[in-house]
């Protein structure tokens, strides 16, 4: 009986082959689901492109890179990032999502053996295969859908890279911050021991009072806790620095507001912002759910080819069929589900306007907080210069004339440091609302020199958004709602590769 089954089954698959072939020949050549509503290029060629066209630079050899210069410090940060690790990898499964989206275009071939009791048939081995010919553009859809998809995948992988270059470069710049501010409080230190000295030793010889001994040593240990507590703090600065960037990343000091350059407030959002652009996404990924729900009516139009052998019989049956099965009622939910839709689509145009108000206050608070830094950096110079001649005079009145109190001289050497102090903190002002200046303007990236580099084979920079653009029936064009323009699709050549073995 094997051997029948076998001998059965051969010619069988043979006469099933030839039906599929004609078959699915002639859905290509009657109607295909290829057309409008696709992004104009596939993002699998895009990143492709990238990869192959931006050449690649070496990953750090280990972690000294980061004590060495602020390339080092940044490539370190996102080499170690655990955040673009993980957006590498849903970036991979984006791309395979696209795959499994364009499984809708091909057929699907089933096999095995069938049979029942009654009026059933009777068992049989049974090969079938189903080839979609037309569906009014839902598989191009679908498939759409999964490109804008990887798309986003590649914007969250760009914005996390911007985050964590904020992260590091922040952290360096309180660390910068405490360190600096450490060396003040050490000069202070040093500077009221050394009067607490001279105070004793007129105390000895009886050219003072004690209470001015106290009053210098009270001052002496105030200046000295203060110096333990800023020590804490850079301590902690440097251990989340560490954090980012690695042991050797507090080696590291150089300027940094003069690595990014210079960063004036853009007057309006760009467009390659990554909140924008992921925006933009959103509302072109709102349109193909809007135009499924247009035409969840219209069917979908499929031919089957299938071939029959009975297991105890004869007789081979090979045939087509076309099968168009269009949804004609579903208790009101297709009417709900377009209104829906279209709800949906005007919340992701509003959300685009919200995302582009809160980047222009963004924006707009980072040129303020660089104003502000640097005329609180101004008036700190011309306090601490005329402080400097303050001290100078009352400690001359004091020990040489005897005409201050020691009180006068005391506060002139707190108000100084404290002035020393205030400027540091607002050159790190400064130094982060430049970077956030930067991060709004939508370069920071690139003021790194980060423009033309990939990480684990995906763009850190220059990736526009490619939505596409839908071509609607004239009959149709005019209830549907306005679809978003395509945003440039970027060119970014000569390009480097950062750590892509790590991929």
């Amino acid at each position: 009986m094997t051997q029948y089954i076998m001998h059965c089954a051969a010619p069988a698959a043979r006469r099933l082959l030839l039906a599929l072939c004609v078959g699915v020949a002639g859905g290509v050549a009657g109607c295909s689901t290829s057309g409008a509503g696709r992004p104009s290029v596939s993002f699998e060629d895009r990143t492709g492109s990238i990869q192959q066209d931006r050449p690649e630079i070496d990953k750090p050899a280990d972690l000294t890179a980061a004590g060495q210069s602020i390339d080092g410090l940044v490539q370190v940060a996102l080499y170690q990032s655990p955040a673009m690790i993980e957006s590498a990898a849903t970036i991979r499964e984006a791309t395979g999502n696209i795959d499994v989206a364009k499984g809708g275009y091909l057929p699907t071939v089933s096999g095995g053996v069938t049979g029942g009791v009654g009026d059933a048939d009777d068992p049989s081995f049974v090969l079938s295969a189903n080839q979609l010919l037309f569906d009014f553009g839902r598989t191009d859809r679908e498939v759409a859908r999964a490109d804008l998809s990887a798309q986003e995948a590649v914007l969250e992988f760009q914005a996390n890279a911007d985050q964590v270059l904020m992260d590091v470069l922040t952290a360096y710049a309180e660390f910068s911050r405490y360190r600096n501010n450490v060396k003040i409080d050490q000069e202070r230190v040093k500077r009221l021991g050394e009067l607490s000295n001279l105070i004793g030793q007129r105390a000895s010889a009886g050219a003072t009072t004690q209470p001015d001994v106290l009053a210098a040593q009270n001052s002496l240990e105030k200046a000295r806790h203060d110096l333990l507590e800023m020590q804490s703090e850079r301590d902690r600065a440097a251990n989340q620095l560490r954090e980012y960037s690695g042991p050797f990343a507090i080696d590291l000091n150089v300027d940094l507001e003069k690595v990014p350059g210079a960063c004036t407030p853009a007057p309006t959002v760009p467009d390659t912002l990554p909140d924008v652009a992921l925006a933009h996404l959103e509302i072109a990924q709102a349109q193909l759910e809007y135009e499924d729900a247009q035409k969840a009516r219209l069917p979908g139009v499929s031919a089957e080819a299938y071939g029959r052998q009975p297991l105890y019989d004869e007789g081979f049956r090979v045939g087509i069929n076309f099968n168009v099965l269009p949804t004609l009622w579903q208790g009101g939910a297709i009417e709900a589900a377009r209104r829906a839709a279209e709800d949906a689509l005007a919340a992701a145009k509003a959300r685009l306007d919200k995302v582009r108000q809160t980047a222009s206050l963004d924006a707009l608070d980072a040129g303020t907080a660089m104003t502000n830094a640097r005329q609180l950096i101004a008036s700190a110079n011309t306090q601490t210069k005329l402080l400097d001649q303050t001290r100078a005079l009352y400690r001359s009145q004091y020990f040489d004339l005897g005409t201050r109190n020691l009180n006068d001289l005391l506060d002139a050497e707190e108000d100084y440091y404290n002035a020393l102090i205030e400027r540091s903190d607002s050159e790190r002002d400064l130094d982060i609302a430049l970077l956030q200046c930067h991060l709004t303007g939508g370069t920071l990236r690139s003021a790194l020199g980060l423009s033309n580099v990939t990480l684990y084979g995906y763009p850190i920079d220059s990736f526009g958004v490619d939505v596409g653009e839908e071509e609607a029936a004239p009959s149709e064009k005019a209830e549907e709602p306005s679809q978003p323009q395509p945003l440039p699709v970027t060119n970014a050549i000569g390009s480097k590769t950062l750590f892509p073995e790590a991929g």
